[in-house]
């Protein structure tokens, strides 16, 4: 059975000793951000089926970049590198084979949908 995003949560917020509305709130004390930055990470690596907007509608409806930014931020304080824990799926490697392979860069949602059409 796969993880979802709350039983994650629900587990940092055990280890941190918070409620999971804890971590959900909008605060940006250190003692919550940290936390719910961790959250956002380890939702990302055990829940591999959730993209950044699904990430972030299960935090409480935040703005997928925000998920993007704590997760780096969680990858700086690791010592790891963002691209490091990237997804590596087969749907991933041959996209990016393909625009490798045909020099194509896409610059807006209409360009990615003719690369995928190729």
């Amino acid at each position: 059975m796969r993880k979802t995003a709350k039983d994650v949560i629900a587990e940092v917020a055990a280890k941190y000793g918070k409620s999971p509305a804890d971590i959900l709130t909008k605060s940006r004390t250190y003692l919550v951000a940290h936390p719910r930055q961790e959250a956002m990470f380890e939702v990302y690596l055990q829940c591999p089926h959730l993209s950044y907007l699904r990430i972030a509608r299960a935090f409480g409806g935040m703005d997928h970049t925000t998920i993007i930014w704590g997760v780096k931020k969680h990858c700086e304080r690791l010592g790891i590198s963002y691209q490091s824990i990237r997804r590596d799926d087969p749907w991933h490697r041959a996209t990016t084979q393909r625009n490798s392979r045909i020099g194509f860069v896409p610059a807006s949602p209409a360009d990615f949908r003719t690369m995928v059409r190729l």
